[in-house]
């Protein structure tokens, strides 16, 4: 059961992650630190 609450919570950070940079390329005003490319 822990196990799968850690897997779990690692999908959760690589999804926030990939939202992020998302919306980091589609807003590039809105979050200026996170576009150096």
């Amino acid at each position: 059961m822990n196990q799968f609450v850690e897997q779990f919570d690692l999908g959760q950070q690589l999804t926030v992650k990939f939202i992020s940079r998302m919306t980091s390329l589609c807003f590039p005003d809105k979050h200026p630190i996170t576009t150096n490319k």
